[in-house]
């Protein structure tokens, strides 16, 4: 068999495995609805389809945590091109159809990565036992971090193989992806394997360049969030136990412990485990020691940070939360040693590998499978009457223990309320606005303050003394008195008038107000250095209420104020990735030109 019809075979077998995971959802056309599928990122990704289907450029939402950058978000993924399958398909192929792709793009690069020193039967086999592994498959409602985590095999391929154009491409695709701490994980183990100082800038650069366009604007999201500080200890709840590692080899179906909560299926095959011990000794035989210490090495420090040491919570940037989601490099470096055990034991029998790749398939695949529960698609998620936050905000109050006493649906967790466009006091975001941070803090107490900040109902399992206006389960909804609009005026005196028209979207806001003696208009959204405010057509100054939200000042009569959300980190972003993409591109032809 030709070296073409082996690569078509793998090929074909990596999406067979694919279709195994996300066929039947497809065929069926519902999606996943375990944990964060539901109520995080199903919401998240039509949000954003919704404007850029309209070609609009979702900068901002309105609707969570009184106001929150949504582009400068990676989670969004508005500029990673695999996500514009969101534009072309209906949504609920396009949520299954983006997990597929990245199953196919996690498959193909562990197969090219494998078979650089192994049969094409191993190198397939161990690609089959990495898609379907648990540790992957628990990923898949958190899906910035499975779709960051796919492009790892195809960049240490591109890094041994020194393609360094498409390194700096497969390191910019990662970080696009949507999980910054796993692109920075790939763009270390990128640097250890280069070692040259020149190429680590060469490809650095490229690749900060081709991301620039998001990576600008996160940079700044994270300097003002509460993600910057020291003393974080809540992340390192999600770590791995000792007992939680015996899941590896033994499936949760047989195991009564209480699960690991981050990755709820860390099962990687018991014969996986068997040919990764079988290919420790087989790469000492053939004097592959440098290939084993890798490995070896990328095992024991991912299985180190997932158990969660306290010296993490030393770290002033908040960007190592869940440390259990470094078990995937754990079944990755499990799987590259077993495909060398593999490659020694049965590389050269199609039968015996074909055997043991549905062996392994099957196996995963039953423990895997409480995960890839689906439902069909509906946006009518929240058990409430649809006034309810159309007007002014839902604030949740979870007490001590977040979501007890009823479901994330009757919680509004996530970002459930986008599908009805439903204002939400907090907000699902990775980070929050320091600043809106201290005064919702200083807010819950207070329903003066609350009232102030336009917050018109608090969910809440606990007796608050208001008027309670609906229940599911046992969370009732409580009314706040006379919360006021979002957007009011504040008057000399200190007495607050209605606006006679408010509009708000994804990049401004509008107001009309007619005062007879001036005063302070408030919008009760947060503040941003991107916003900028013209009252009746002409550049005003921006001021703050209440220490985050904005406001301006206004004279005597009618006036409309419009507020415009452009900020710079994304301009210059933006220049930045189309010179590099421009560069690049030189570059390139240059190559093709010296190599004729």
């Amino acid at each position: 068999m030709s070296d073409r019809a082996r690569h078509a075979a793998a090929a074909a077998v990596i999406v067979a495995a694919a279709l195994l995971v996300f066929g039947p959802a497809l065929a069926k056309r519902e999606v996943f609805m375990f944990r964060d599928h539901s109520d995080y990122f199903q919401p998240l990704r039509l949000f954003t389809a919704q404007h850029l289907r309209v070609w609009r450029l979702p900068l901002w939402n309105p609707y969570n945590g009184s106001g929150e950058p949504w582009l400068a978000n990676p989670q969004t993924a508005v500029f990673y091109p695999p996500a514009w399958l969101f534009l072309i398909l209906p949504f609920p192929t396009a949520y299954v159809a983006y997990l597929f792709v990245h199953s196919l793009i996690l498959g193909g690069g562990a197969y090219r990565l494998f078979a650089r020193r192994a049969a094409p039967l191993a190198a397939v086999g161990g690609a089959v036992a990495l898609m379907i592994s648990g540790p992957v498959i628990s990923m898949l409602d958190v899906s910035n971090n499975f779709t960051t985590f796919a492009w790892l095999p195809l960049l240490i391929f591109c890094a041994l193989e020194e393609r360094h154009l498409a390194a700096a491409v497969v390191l910019a695709m990662s970080f696009l992806a949507g999980e910054p701490f796993l692109a920075a994980i790939a763009a270390l183990i990128f640097a250890i394997l280069a070692r040259r100082a020149k190429t680590i800038a060469v490809v650095g650069s490229f690749a900060a360049g081709l991301s620039a366009i998001q990576l600008l604007p996160f940079l700044e999201l994270v300097a003002k969030s509460d993600r910057v500080g020291f003393g974080h200890h809540d992340g390192l709840e999600s770590s791995m136990a000792a007992r939680d590692w015996l899941r590896m080899i033994v499936p949760q179906r047989l195991m009564r412990l209480p699960q690991q909560q981050f990755i709820l299926v860390a099962y990687v095959s018991l014969f996986v485990v068997l040919l990764a011990v079988f290919g420790c000794f087989a790469l000492i035989r053939e004097q592959r020691r440098s290939a084993l210490m890798g490995w070896l090495s990328l095992l024991i420090v991912a299985a180190l940070f997932a158990c969660g040491p306290r010296w993490l919570a030393l770290i002033p940037i908040e960007m190592s939360r869940f440390p259990a989601r470094l078990v995937p490099y754990v079944a990755l470096s499990l799987v590259a040693l077993a495909v060398a055990g593999w490659n020694r034991a049965a590389g050269k029998s199609a039968a015996v590998s074909v055997v043991l790749t549905i062996a392994i398939a099957a196996d995963l695949w039953i423990a895997a499978r409480p995960l890839l529960a689906t439902a069909p698609f509906t946006r009518a998620r929240v058990p409430y009457p649809q006034a309810i936050g159309r007007t002014s905000k839902i604030l949740q109050d979870y007490g001590e223990h977040l979501l007890t006493a009823g479901a994330r649906t009757s919680w509004i967790a996530g970002y459930t309320n986008l599908f009805e466009l439903r204002f939400a006091a907090t907000t699902a975001a990775p980070m929050t606005l320091r600043r809106y941070d201290d005064l919702l803090a200083g807010a819950r107490p207070r329903l003066d303050l609350l009232r102030a900040i336009s917050t018109g109902y608090i969910l809440s399992a606990q007796p608050l003394g208001l008027e309670a206006v609906a229940q599911s389960q046992r969370i009732v909804v409580y009314r706040v008195p006379n919360p006021l609009p979002m957007a009011y005026v504040i008057a000399p005196g200190g007495a607050e008038m209605p606006p006679r028209a408010l509009a708000i979207d994804a990049s401004s806001a509008r107001v009309r107000v007619d005062t007879a003696s001036g005063g302070t208009v408030v919008v009760t959204q947060n503040d941003d250095s991107g916003w900028r405010v013209a009252v009746d057509g002409r550049d005003a100054p921006k001021k703050l209420a209440f220490g985050a939200l904005r406001a301006v000042d206004v004279g005597p009569g009618k006036h409309e104020i419009v507020w415009i959300y452009r900020p710079f980190s994304l301009v210059a972003g933006a220049a930045i990735t189309l010179l590099t993409i421009a560069a690049m591109m030189v570059v390139r032809s240059r190559a093709l030109i010296l190599s004729r």
